[in-house]
């Protein structure tokens, strides 16, 4: 027996440890499929079956799972400690897939002599040729390697090297079948794994090389051809990264991440409909994407696994590199959703009683072969287009992927819509009016959030004005994301916060909700939440920007669930001050979403926008309940902290000197135009402030916008006059240090925000409407730059020029506006303050 039989099963993965090591040098690699296959000389093969013992495509079951009871944690593996961690380095951390340890950690153990060569993937473009793991100890080769690569790797070099038995120490870092693979081989041939860091990555899937191939013919032009392409780059969206392609035109071109998502079926290996192991258990110490909620930025932290005492000693030793936070093993599970690897088990199941893999084992469980099979076969015949490259087909499956999920989504919320209106409106209004007789104690906020600073000044605001109005209300602060912060964490205010996403919401609708139990996150928490509606007084809305055609026909969806759920439990609801529109969504997408809009707009007792675009848009679609008022946060003169917070709150204290300026960048603005640019043009404008005589503070307004600040900071490294704020501050200590600069520089737009608030005025970088029309109300256009418009530095740092000259008088134009707006304050709608 050799390895044709992995060949003739479709399990290879392309790994090459077979050629590698075989003794006979019996077996060769063909490209075949979009992968590389092993091809056995029949004159040379003795059938030793070597080859075989060590593949670990064939060895699907190496845990021998398939005997076993299954339980929440029988695919986590051994767990000595658990992190979620990123790298201290922003160079390396920007370059990284996610967190960037893995990269750290081997230039430190390589630079301290402490391992004498790592093997890593250096990876541009699809030569035609495998990929193997390359051994070097150059920290420029190390640096380049990093990123995830989702194609077929190749041990080749690395058995290779183990077959000298030099006693030479090596890092190795791979996927659980890469390792697995090489674990097999050093048990077979004795090798001693004493010299050997096993660093493993998490895998979801692996892409056989025709998915190369596919962007290729997708997004080439006449006479172009591809020359690089990298799966995920943070350039312009940040974590977890977009696909970029590079042509020999000089064009390059950011394809959206959701794309390589959606060809995963269609080039994923055969092999990892099989795959058992996502963490990667053989490995000393597993990597892989932080995905635990409300832990994500926007330049990728890793959730990291100790599996051995040699991997946590090293990893230790070295933590210093390292910004860690101590996790559990069942937050890491259920973030990476191992429970689907149950689906593949059934897998392993079916193919090990057809095929007789193990044929030394018995085979004493049970499975409904029928069902499996079918479910399998769908997903086989899904890698079939992609392993002939069968480009059309792909392309029109596609498509009618989208045009289902689109259409089934749409349709559902329509006629629950239409159900709940007109066909049991009465028998809801018969059961809600008991309740419209009693005191309600809730009071819902929708839309807020904690992480965001924005959101944060936001929902501190509604919830410090109301409780002056309506100081025995119950507030509660519905965020998924804050509900998964600890519990510590979230016990500090005086607001409840629990889960809300779309699942739990179609739930909420009807019966037909039921199918998505499974695929809710909160289900335990379902009937505690009917409770607080089924109690609730009434809803306030205060999402900073949601509904529009920017974000997507599914965000409007979502944002109209919460109306259509009100109206069902017959809820009073607010739209509180928010960006809304334009609505230009494309055709199919307005034959599903204005009827709805037109139904449910309506409901709303007010709803209050900030723009008069926003305005305008509305009107479409109601006119009764819409007017403009300026954003929430500015009709709040100061937090009455008791309002907010359970307890004392030591607030940073942070000194601004006089004849100061802050420089309040932002991701989002970076996305809209050339970073490059902008950040030639943050040089230049804080080189005049300099030449001004101004110190310059460099300072985030959003948890996501750490590594621009840094990036403007490495302008001017040694430049005293120059200083980062690095601190994560909540949205009241930002505001206690906007109030000390003369003017500000500011990209964010609560940042703004808070600067008018406090009469400080602002030179404007922005992107959107709201920017425009919130300079405009406050007289300030002078000082706005639209970076949707090709950049001039000369322009934008004339406006500096003016500024610096006129920031006292600007003080007061904004000041006497905010007196102006401080006389109506939206909030009494509830009732005067108490």
């Amino acid at each position: 027996m050799n390895v044709t039989k992995t060949k003739e099963l479709d399990l290879c993965v392309s790994c090459e440890i077979c050629s590698a090591a075989c003794p006979e040098e019996a077996i060769t690699m063909e490209h075949m499929f979009g992968q590389f296959l092993p091809k056995v000389s029949d004159e040379k093969c003795t059938n030793c079956g070597f080859c075989l013992a060590i593949c670990p495509g064939i060895d699907i079951d190496p845990f021998g799972l398939r005997y076993e009871r299954i339980y929440h944690y029988t695919f986590d593996g051994p767990c000595l400690n658990c992190y979620t961690a990123y790298c201290k380095d922003p160079n390396i951390r920007k370059n990284s897939a996610s967190g960037g340890l893995i990269t750290t950690l081997v230039i430190e153990l390589l630079k301290n002599k402490e391992f004498d060569v790592g093997f890593v993937l250096p990876f541009n473009i699809f030569t035609g040729k495998s990929v193997r793991l390359k051994a070097t100890n150059e920290i420029d080769e190390i640096f380049n390697s990093a990123r995830s690569k989702y194609i077929p790797t190749s041990a080749y070099e690395v058995i290779v090297a183990l077959k000298r038995r030099d006693n030479r120490k090596y890092i190795i870092v791979g996927t659980p079948c890469v390792i697995l693979g090489i674990k097999k081989y050093l048990k077979k041939s004795k090798i001693s794994e004493d010299n050997l860091l096993f660093l493993g990555l998490f895998c979801g899937r692996t892409l056989n090389f025709n998915v190369i191939q596919y962007f290729e013919a997708i997004y080439k032009k006449p006479r172009e051809k591809l020359i690089g392409f990298e799966f995920r780059t943070k350039e312009r969206y940040g974590w977890p990264g977009d696909s970029k392609l590079y042509f020999d035109s000089g064009r390059e071109l950011i394809v959206n991440k959701r794309i390589r998502g959606q060809l995963t079926r269609y080039f994923q290996l055969n092999r990892c409909l099989f795959c058992l192991d996502k963490l990667n258990q053989l490995a000393d110490i597993s990597f892989g994407d932080c995905y635990i909620g409300g832990k994500g930025d926007s330049y990728g932290k890793s959730s990291v696994i100790m599996r051995t005492e040699k991997g946590k000693k090293i990893f230790d030793a070295h933590s210093y590199l390292f910004t860690i936070e101590e996790e559990s093993v069942e937050t890491i599970r259920k973030s990476q959703g191992l429970m689907i690897r149950m689906d593949n088990l059934e897998n392993v199941k079916l193919i090990i009683k057809k095929n007789n893999i193990y044929p030394n084992s018995t085979s004493d469980y049970n499975i409904n072969q029928k069902q499996v099979s079918r479910r399998l076969s769908k997903l086989q015949t899904y890698i079939r287009h992609g392993k002939n490259f069968n480009i059309n087909r792909i392309k029109i499956s596609l498509f009618l992927s989208r045009i289902l999920q689109t259409t089934t989504l749409a349709a559902a919320t329509i006629g629950i819509a239409i159900l709940e209106d007109l066909l049991i409106r009465g028998w809801i209004k018969r059961i809600h009016i008991s309740k419209k007789l009693s005191t309600k104690s809730n009071i819902i906020i929708i839309g807020g959030g904690l992480f965001n600073k924005g959101a944060q000044a936001m929902t501190f605001t509604v919830v410090d004005q109301l409780k002056r109005r309506l100081p025995n209300k119950n507030i509660y602060l519905f965020s998924t994301s804050d509900f998964e912060r600890e519990g510590e964490e979230k016990s500090i205010y005086k607001f409840n916060i629990l889960p809300w996403d779309t699942i739990i919401k179609i739930q909420f609708l009807s019966f037909l909700g039921e199918l998505f139990r499974k695929n809710s996150n909160c289900e335990h928490m379902k009937n505690h939440l009917r409770d607080v509606i089924e109690n609730v007084d009434f809803f306030i809305d205060i999402s900073g920007y949601a509904l529009s055609s920017q974000w997507g026909f599914l965000t409007s969806i979502n944002y109209l669930l919460d109306i259509i759920i009100a109206k069902k439990f017959s809820v009073p609801y607010y739209i509180f001050p928010q960006s809304i529109g334009p609505f230009d969504y494309r055709l199919m997408h307005k034959i599903f979403l204005y009827p709805l809009m037109k139904m449910y707009l309506k409901y709303p007792k007010k709803i209050f926008t900030r723009e008069e675009d926003g305005l305008e848009c509305l009107r479409k679609f109601t006119k009764r309940n819409s007017e403009k008022s300026c954003d929430i946060v500015l009709q709040n003169t100061g937090y009455n902290l008791n309002n907010i917070y359970n307890k004392e709150i030591n607030f940073k204290d942070i000194r601004i000197e006089p004849n100061s300026v802050g420089v309040i960048p932002s991701l989002v603005v970076t996305e809209r135009a050339s970073p490059y640019d902008l950040y030639s043009v943050y040089g230049s404008l804080i080189g005049r402030l300099i030449d001004a005589g101004k110190l310059v503070y460099i300072l985030r307004h959003s948890y996501d916008d750490l590594l621009v600040c840094e990036e403007i900071k490495r302008l001017f490294p040694d430049n005293s006059s120059v200083r980062l704020i690095r601190d994560d501050l909540n949205a009241i200590e930002l505001e206690n240090i906007l109030k000390q600069f003369d003017f500000v520089i500011a990209s964010r737009y609560h940042s703004t925000i808070h600067s008018y608030k406090n009469g400080v005025p602002a030179l404007v970088i922005g992107w959107a409407t709201k920017y425009f029309e919130l300079l405009r109300d406050f007289c300030q256009l002078d000082y706005f730059f639209d970076v949707r418009n090709k950049i001039d530095t000369v322009e934008i740092c004339s406006k500096l020029d003016k500024l610096i000259q006129n920031y006292k008088y600007e003080k007061e134009i904004i000041t006497n506006k905010m007196n102006t707006l401080n006389k109506v304050n939206i909030f009494n709608i509830f009732g005067e303050e108490k």
